[in-house]
């Protein structure tokens, strides 16, 4: 039986769909609330967040775009993707896959 939380905090999250950092950050978020269940409730509201507004509609190559925009070599991002899907699926969050494809403008699923 959950108890009636005596204080509620009011968070905004703001996040773009297809950062994996969101993704994270929110599952970890998601296990800190589960720990002060019956304590603390939460009412959270979402923000969007564009990370790529200058980004047209046909999109650009994963790979491409991520080793422009921070200046880094294809195999310097592998590596973070790595890094990154790991602690991912440390959450039961599987980003495999996604350093593979294009990536899009997120306006409209916003």
């Amino acid at each position: 039986m959950t108890v009636a939380a005596a204080t509620t905090i009011a968070l905004d999250i703001v996040s773009d769909v297809v950062c994996p950092w969101c993704y994270i950050g929110y599952r970890r978020l998601e296990q800190a609330m589960s720990q002060l269940d019956g304590q603390i409730g939460f009412e959270i509201r979402w923000r969007p967040f564009e990370l790529n507004p200058q980004m047209g509609p046909e999109g650009e190559d994963v790979m491409d775009h991520l080793t422009r925009k921070y200046g880094q070599s294809r195999e310097a991002m592998t590596a973070a993707g790595k890094r990154i899907a790991g602690i991912a699926a440390e959450l039961g969050i599987d980003l495999s896959g996604r350093y593979h494809g294009r990536i899009y403008n997120t306006f409209d699923a916003h």
